[in-house]
């Protein structure tokens, strides 16, 4: 024992004084370009994937799933993945779920050359790889990281075996310096004549230095070491199952016969003995295993094709099927496909031949037409099929069908389908839900247009009228058009009190048309009466709105060259009013119109470039149209350019220039120009600042039903900004602009509620208003519908909901909703 002492202390006196004697490391990051290859081999296109988003110059990415192995998750972590050329860019790295590996989204072209950086293992090398756009591959990765161990014995000359190979003898010092160990698992066993001592040990970056003392003969081992196929083999010594590495199992076994067995699914097994005698070599066993499997060839017939294949209850693909790798034997075959009734087989595979099943579905579904009212969409079991009519097949049993109009009440049955359904079933007609609406104008004897409506002149009272949204227009010569969105509700009295504002009509043609007027000529191949026959069916006048027939007779106009049909043709596309919606096409025939010098053709183009429909967006371009129109008195064109100038959007940015054209734009009655100019004045920009000025304009585009300048004239009466403070008065506007929808209203007319300022507390209301509003995007709102959910105000106290609405707050930078959720 006091020889072992001496030894032990000279030895940590030589590791003192010699730097030999510990750890080297040396490492190497190697990434395996031959194992890239995409997520799903063969079947990659048309595979759902997470969305891959764009690098910073919109370019497609690609997702690559690196899996690293021989590093801990923390080092894994630390990695970082560096691209050669500057064109490739890396816009996502996080860490695996597992840990084992990193996922990266980079910019997708052919020929990407990346490499892994870790701040202590170094770089790796590089690799080049093809990645195409919006698609998953994979590639490995490993760290070949090596030490240098010492391995202290008290018996000097001892010799020296890590994992059976023969590494050396203890030096005098007694210790011996092993280079170049790969970190992890390994067994170390020291030999001394009759003696022997062995131990596993586990190498790592900071534990480097094992003792052994050496024990007498009666314990002596080696390794058996197993080298097995396939790789995935089982490995069973002396009844313990051993771990299998690539194709290989070890253990370190005392002298003496030990028995083993090697299997695997579908192969046979193989069962043996082996013997451990020698200090100087480890015991090897090669075991091959015989595959024991057949084929199963599922075909394809008419009512099996695309059916799940479950193999004793394992999923297997969708037929028609064919598979390999089955065990001899006898297994169950399920197969499930949607409306037919699932299927069972047992069948009988055996070693080396094929069998072949096509078995016959039996159906499990209904063929049957359903047939609604105009109009009508079709539901089945609250998935939508068609409107008016549809025919498909339906599963057997309970179903209930549903026809939905907008403005009825929906109507709906329910059945149990067989085999003695009718093949046409009619739908019940869903019942039609009507309000009031009582429109008065001033001057009177102006001109109403509603969807589906015959025309009519103000004062006039609409008894039934379908509840919903309907788009009220109202014209009279010499007066602007006024045009709102008025929402009906059943047994409720709408009134819609206008003052007309002076000035021309913004329409192409004048109000006053009716399609009796032009339809005779329009078929004679009169080409205004044509265009003049598009406007009456796409507005109603003096007909029922058909958008088919208006498409019609502005497509005959068109052809003719008739500017304002062309124009009219784009807004068809642009809105898909009886034509499938395409800004392509309408971009096309508004360009048309245009070029011909049609003002409301030159704004509609301006947008569409402003805005990117139907045309690569371009600002400069969208404030050359929108200028052609204001120079020609378009008040819509005059208030586009003053907002280009206002932002500096395709022109220099001038708020001069921006008030001028607002001004113009308001004085011809615009609403939009009018709440726009309101807010230079109120803001001072462009002008001196006046916010009498401001509440005047605010007041007339409110006044008009613009939303906005309601909102507007709302927040002046609330902070008496140019004139006197009136909570009441401010209530009024947010409440009107609020039931046209506008957010940011919304959210007040539910603050009013919420504190009781100028109505009566209701909690309930208030959360309804939130509510809305947050549908509609409003961050303050979605503040306050956590406020709701926290302290149980309209809704039963509910702090996991209060979280939720706290973070899509916090989310877009409010700082009460972070504040707020630190609390909770």
């Amino acid at each position: 024992m006091k020889k072992f002492l001496y030894i032990l202390i000279s030895l940590l006196c030589y590791m003192a004084a010699s730097s030999g004697l510990y750890a080297q490391g040396g490492s190497k990051l190697v990434l395996d370009e031959s194992s890239f290859a995409p997520v799903h081999k063969d079947a990659l296109t048309g595979v759902n994937i997470d969305p891959i988003g764009k690098d910073r110059s919109n370019r497609e990415c690609a997702r690559v799933k690196i899996h690293v192995t021989r590093l801990s998750s923390e080092d894994i972590a630390d990695i970082s993945v560096k691209t050669v050329g500057g064109n490739i860019l890396v816009m996502k790295r996080e860490l695996a779920s597992g840990g084992n590996g990193l996922i990266v989204e980079m910019t997708a072209r052919p020929g990407t050359r990346f490499y892994l950086h870790h701040d202590i293992f170094g770089e790796s090398n590089v690799v080049t790889v093809d990645l195409e756009g919006n698609k998953e591959y994979i590639i490995e990765a490993w760290c070949n990281l090596f030490q240098t161990i010492t391995v202290a014995c008290d018996r000097v000359g001892a010799g020296v075996f890590l994992d059976g190979r023969f590494k050396g003898q203890i030096g005098p010092q007694g210790v011996l310096v092993i280079p170049d160990v790969t970190t992890g698992q390994h067994f170390i066993n020291v030999a001394d004549a009759s003696d022997e001592a062995s131990m596993a040990i586990e190498v790592t970056r900071a534990d480097v230095y094992f003792s052994i003392p050496l024990k007498d003969s009666s314990s002596l081992q080696q390794f058996v070491l197993f080298n097995v196929e396939p790789s995935n083999a089982t490995v069973e010594l002396d009844g313990s199952v051993l771990p299998v590495n690539d194709g290989t199992a070890s253990k370190m076994m005392r002298f003496g016969t030990y028995s083993y067995k090697v299997y695997a699914p579908r192969y046979h097994s193989v069962e043996g003995t082996v013997t451990v005698n020698s200090t100087e070599k480890r015991s090897e066993v090669n075991v091959k295993l015989v595959p024991s499997v057949g084929v199963l060839d599922i075909s394809d017939n008419p009512s099996l094709n695309g059916a799940d294949v479950y193999i004793d209850d394992e999923y297997f693909g969708k037929a028609p099927l064919t598979t390999s790798k089955l065990s001899s034997g006898s297994h169950k075959i399920r197969l499930v496909k949607p409306m037919y009734e699932p299927y069972e087989q047992y069948v009988t595979v055996y070693e080396g031949k094929t069998l072949s099943i096509s078995p016959e579905l039996t159906a499990d579904f209904v063929k049957v037409t359903l047939r609604a009212v105009t109009a009508g969409e079709i539901w089945v079991n609250g998935s939508f099929k068609g409107v008016e009519t549809w025919t498909g097949e339906l599963p057997k049993g309970a179903c209930r069908f549903e026809v939905r109009k907008e403005g009825h009440r929906t109507a709906s049955i329910s059945m149990d389908l067989s085999s003695t359904t009718p093949s046409v079933i009619d739908l019940p007609d869903p019942e039609p839900l009507y309000g009031k609406l009582v429109i008065n104008t001033s001057p009177a004897k102006a001109t109403v247009h509603i969807s589906g409506l015959s025309s009519m002149d103000t004062p006039v009272v609409i008894s039934k009228i379908l509840i919903g949204p309907h788009e009220v227009r109202i014209s009279k010569d010499g007066y602007q058009d006024y045009v709102k969105t008025v929402t009906i509700k059943e047994g409720e009295t709408t009134n819609l009190d206008v003052t007309l504002t002076k000035g021309s009509s913004s329409n192409t043609t004048t109000s006053t048309k009716k399609l009796s007027d032009y339809l005779d000529k329009a078929r004679k191949g009169d080409v205004s009466a044509q265009a003049d026959a598009g406007y009456c069916y796409l507005y109603g006048l003096g007909t029922s709105v058909n958008y088919e027939e208006a498409v019609y007779w502005f497509r005959k106009a068109a052809e003719q060259n008739n500017i304002s049909a062309i124009n009219n043709l784009g807004y068809c596309y642009e809105f898909g009013k009886g034509v499938a919606q395409s800004y392509a096409t309408a971009a096309k025939y508004y360009l048309r119109a245009a070029e011909l010098g049609n003002s409301v053709a030159q704004n509609n183009i301006g947008y569409l470039y402003e805005s990117g429909k139907g045309v690569a967006k371009d600002l400069q371009e969208a404030a050359k149209w929108y200028r052609k129109s204001a120079e020609q008195g378009s008040a819509r064109g005059q208030c586009n350019l003053g907002y280009m100038y206002e932002t500096g959007g395709g022109v220099a940015k001038d708020l001069s220039e921006s008030v001028k054209w607002y001004r113009k734009s308001a004085e011809q009655g615009y609403a939009r120009g009018q709440c726009n100019l309101g807010y230079m004045y109120e803001t001072g920009r462009g002008v001196a600042k006046d916010l009498s000025e401001s509440v005047k304009w605010y007041r007339m585009a409110a006044e008009q039903g613009y939303a906005r300048g309601q909102y507007r004239l709302g927040l002046c009466y609330r902070d008496g900004s140019g004139v006197v403070k009136d909570v009441s008065e401010a209530f009024n506007w947010f409440l009107k602009s609020a039931e046209q929808g506008y957010g940011i209203a919304m959210n007040q007319v539910g603050c009013y509620y919420y504190n009781g300022t100028a109505v009566n507390q209701d909690y309930y209301e208030a959360l309804r208003w939130f509510m809305k509003s947050a549908e509609a995007g409003n961050v303050s709102a979605y503040y306050n519908m956590g406020l709701c959910n926290e302290f149980g105000r309209g809704v039963n106290k509910n702090i996991t909901e209060a979280k939720r609405w706290y973070k899509l707050a916090a989310d877009k930078g409010d700082e009460s909703a972070k504040q707020r959720l630190s609390t909770l």
